[in-house]
């Protein structure tokens, strides 16, 4: 904002170019996406060659993070002073204009944070989510755009920006769950072991031999829940957090041994549902009540899937 207000000024038609810069933020999210989709596959490298030095990888990582969003971030910050120039156009009336546009700002980012993550990503996920923001950056500018054009050309342009937005985003690919669950942070050598050792590419591996049966984005966390080898897995941000097999025991001893220790055990308190291996073990004691707290409801539905080993 402070590097384009000082340009600002010298635009005379300011209704247009509020327009021309609420669509370059739309339409660079758009590009932006089938990049973020592949993100994991570039990640596994990162990590692999520079885990020894924390602050090297955390560096690379803003970097990469930066020139994401750079462009789409730059023009927003744009955005704002020049509202405010727009709205308070006489002199007379410059404070209350630009409170006004301060107090829209504000409002705008409470409710946006709050529609998107309360309502918008439950209810359609986060690419449908993004979708919505881009269309509702385009729709005001063009708005702007068709308000601050004398010509018919430039109104035929906005609604050609339309068009193509709409095509592209109808056409667009949905994300694959599986990759972008895959949590590269975390088992980024793994993959890339066995890249080199079965020779395939680094996407494949990432995905080779899981079968995806659930896949949610909610308010805390993104939840899938994976099949591999008759062993079910259910992933917390592409984090393995419970499966059928390999972690049993340990969910399982998670209730009995604290009910077996104690000498009286009558109400259970558990923090965290997860496959609901640990509250079916609870379940075998003679408690007289149990009560289990789980923030995500998205893992709360992946957890019906373990009903087999409960």
């Amino acid at each position: 904002g402070a590097i384009l207000g000082g340009w600002i000024d010298r635009i005379r038609n300011q209704f247009a170019l509020f327009g021309v810069l609420e669509v370059i933020v739309g339409i660079t999210v758009l590009c932006i996406l089938p990049i973020m989709h592949q993100l994991p596959s570039y990640v596994v490298p990162i990590v692999t060659s520079f885990a020894g030095s924390f602050q090297t990888l955390l560096t690379i990582e803003f970097l990469l993070v930066f020139a994401l969003m750079v462009v789409p971030t730059f023009v927003m910050g744009g955005i704002f002073p020049l509202a405010a120039k727009i709205a308070s156009r006489h002199l007379n009336r410059v404070d209350r204009s630009v409170g006004e546009i301060y107090a829209a700002n504000t409002l705008g980012a409470v409710f946006g944070s709050f529609a998107a993550g309360f309502i918008l990503i439950p209810a359609f996920g986060v690419q449908s989510t993004i979708f919505i923001g881009v269309a509702i950056n385009i729709a005001i500018g063009v708005f702007f755009l068709i308000k601050g054009s004398q010509t018919l050309l430039p109104r035929i342009g906005a609604v050609g920006i339309v068009l193509v937005a709409l095509s592209a985003m109808v056409l667009f690919p949905a994300p694959d769950p599986l990759l972008l669950n895959s949590a590269p942070y975390l088992y980024a050598h793994r993959y890339e072991g066995k890249e080199t050792r079965d020779a395939i590419p680094l996407e494949r591996v990432m995905k080779k031999n899981r079968r995806l049966l659930f896949a949610e984005d909610g308010l805390t966390a993104s939840v899938t829940v994976v099949e591999s080898a008759g062993e079910l897995y259910l992933k917390v941000n592409g984090k393995t957090d419970a499966s059928s097999k390999g972690d049993l025991r340990s969910q399982s001893l998670l209730s009995h041994l604290p009910l077996i220790l104690h000498s009286d055990p009558s109400d259970v308190l558990l923090v965290g549902l997860g496959s609901g291996i640990s509250l079916g073990a609870a379940e075998q004691h003679p408690v007289k009540r149990i009560e289990c707290v789980e923030i995500s409801t998205e893992v709360a539905a992946a957890c019906r899937l373990f009903g087999k080993v409960n």
